[in-house]
């Protein structure tokens, strides 16, 4: 399908480089040109992503990949902000301009899916299967953000790593810089067709760091509410500071995909742990030392009121203690050389 002038001069904003099966994209402009920029440049891999959950959606779930599509539609697309629909009809209309027939639910959906089968699946599963889930989805990622005495430059250091399915997990290698009209640009560890992280790693520049693992074991679901990939990314592209940040992504909280984030500012040094469950949150903020997230919720409200039992206190099933261990032993570790170093100088 040949583009249009107009087509054309939007996608000559964008550039894509691939590196050894990593897709970095910048891309800039309006909410449309964004959308239609990213859908052009990653149609091929787009397809590949929506090939394969179609079909791993109903080995694992017994329902049709369509069956969620018209969910999604039906629970959220009239709490999407106008920005987003602009983009995310951008992204349809670059798929289908590349070869790829896309509509603005589809995207929708897809950007729903991980939500969707993970955490409203879980309650409605027996009105639809006389075998629900017993429980809702597993966790897998680890992260951390230290700063001050914890850091060698005494500056905020944040990271992250994901455990998941190959299947799903060989989709999550796009790099994404995002140059906005409104709002700030940032970088995303990205999937093709998602207008968030999803994996959860953002920079932006206005000094944040953002990543988060998400809270095992955690059961709550609004269907009112917004979704998380919505309130995740309007947080990122319009907060100044940390707390802007967690007041956004709180905004129509509806319990989708409950995260342990956590949190940096460059610019101030500080570092922020902000646990996020349905109906209790909890946020702590500090200017030294490290905070971590495993899928343990710390906080006992929400971990005894909102969540099944995670092993929380089984040590032996439970990452928790060794994290905490590995980075209490390094930072002890770090503090003694630095006091040595302190002691040779006077």
């Amino acid at each position: 399908m040949t583009l249009t002038d107009t087509q054309s001069k939007i996608v000559a904003k964008a550039t894509k480089k691939d590196v050894n099966c990593w897709h970095y994209l910048t891309v800039q402009g309006d909410p449309y040109e964004i959308g239609f920029q990213h859908g052009y440049l990653l149609t091929d891999e787009f397809r590949d992503a929506v090939r394969v959950y179609t079909h791993m959606t109903l080995e694992l779930y017994g329902m049709d990949y369509s069956f969620f599509v018209n969910q999604a539609v039906k629970m959220h697309k009239d709490t999407i902000p106008e920005e987003y629909l602009e983009e995310m009809q951008g992204m349809a209309d670059g798929f289908t301009a590349n070869g790829f027939e896309t509509s603005v639910d589809d995207v929708i959906d897809w950007n729903d899916w991980m939500e969707l089968t993970g955490y409203w699946w879980p309650q409605v599963a027996a009105n639809y299967s006389n075998n629900p889930p017993q429980g809702p989805r597993g966790s897998h990622c680890s992260g951390f953000v230290a700063t001050g005495s914890a850091t060698k430059d005494g500056k905020p250091v944040i990271a992250h790593e994901s455990f998941d399915d190959f299947w799903s997990g060989q989709y999550f290698n796009v790099c994404e810089e995002i140059h906005p009209t409104n709002g700030h640009a940032f970088k995303m560890q990205t999937v093709p067709g998602y207008i968030d992280s999803m994996t959860d790693f953002y920079v932006t520049d206005a000094g944040l760091g953002i990543t988060g693992t998400t809270i095992a074991g955690f059961v709550g679901y609004d269907v009112h509410g917004m979704p998380e990939f919505i309130r995740a990314r309007k947080a990122t592209q319009y907060a100044n500071n940390i707390d802007q940040w967690v007041k956004l992504v709180n905004e129509g909280n509806n319990g989708g995909y409950a995260n342990i984030w956590l949190l940096c500012n460059i610019n101030t040094g500080e570092i922020a742990r902000f646990e996020q469950g349905l109906k209790h949150q909890e946020l702590l903020e500090s200017t030294d030392g490290f905070y971590y997230g495993c899928n343990a919720c710390h906080n006992p409200r929400i971990r005894n009121l909102e969540c099944v039992d995670n092993g929380y206190n089984v040590i032996l099933v439970n990452k928790l203690v060794h994290v905490e261990h590995a980075l209490k032993n390094y930072y002890q570790r770090y503090l003694g050389q630095l006091m040595m170093a302190l002691l040779r100088e006077s």
